[in-house]
């Protein structure tokens, strides 16, 4: 009789550790699946980074823009793009520009209309991008605005020289896979729910 308990309690500890082993082993795979999923979302994942200048190198010309470049490695869905300037934020170039620069920005917008050539970028013209729901490619960037130098533009351009160190930007965008991320000037991607939409 009691070799027989012996070898009933030998049983069950043996069906216990074989059923811990097995627990052990499901977590462990558990846990490199999840961190593969990880990896795979992170290397796959867009990543947006923002930059700006007061020279275009491409046209060796004069030209304060704002960039957008993709440096992941999918597209990006963008959603949103604001500026922050003067602890007020701005979801249009105009609105921007009537911010920082409004008696420079009004007579720029005099000159242009009055000007047989508005469309002229040499004499000095503003571009702008409507960025909702833009797709940017992995590797590449998205010009959301230029201001050209000439001169229309001379008193503007000085002006929007000086104000652009001011600011920093906001902006959300959403993977095609899946996922959305915010992120402000050049600062890591945070994930979050969903992105508002806006315009610029």
């Amino acid at each position: 009789m009691i070799k027989k308990l012996d070898q009933e309690k030998l049983n069950l500890i043996i069906a216990l550790c074989a059923m811990m082993v097995s627990l052990a082993s499901f977590y462990a795979t558990y846990l490199q699946a999840e961190a593969a999923n990880k990896q795979v979302k992170i290397m796959t994942m867009p990543v947006i980074q923002f930059s700006q200048s007061n020279y275009d190198l491409e046209d060796d010309k004069p030209s304060i823009y704002f960039e957008l470049y993709n440096v992941g490695a999918s597209p990006a869905l963008l959603k949103s793009f604001s500026i922050n300037y003067e602890q007020t934020t701005y979801h249009t170039a105009r609105e921007f520009l009537n911010a920082c620069c409004q008696q420079e920005y009004q007579e720029f917008t005099k000159k242009v209309t009055s000007d047989e050539d508005a469309a002229s970028l040499d004499k000095g013209n503003i571009l702008t991008s409507t960025l909702s729901n833009s797709l940017i490619p992995a590797n590449s960037k998205r010009r959301i605005f230029a201001l050209f130098y000439g001169q229309r533009s001379y008193d503007l351009w000085e002006k929007l020289n000086k104000e652009r160190e001011k600011i920093s930007v906001d902006f959300c965008f959403c993977s095609p896979l899946g996922g959305c991320y915010r992120s402000e000037n050049e600062g890591t991607s945070m994930e979050v729910e969903a992105c508002t939409t806006n315009r610029i």
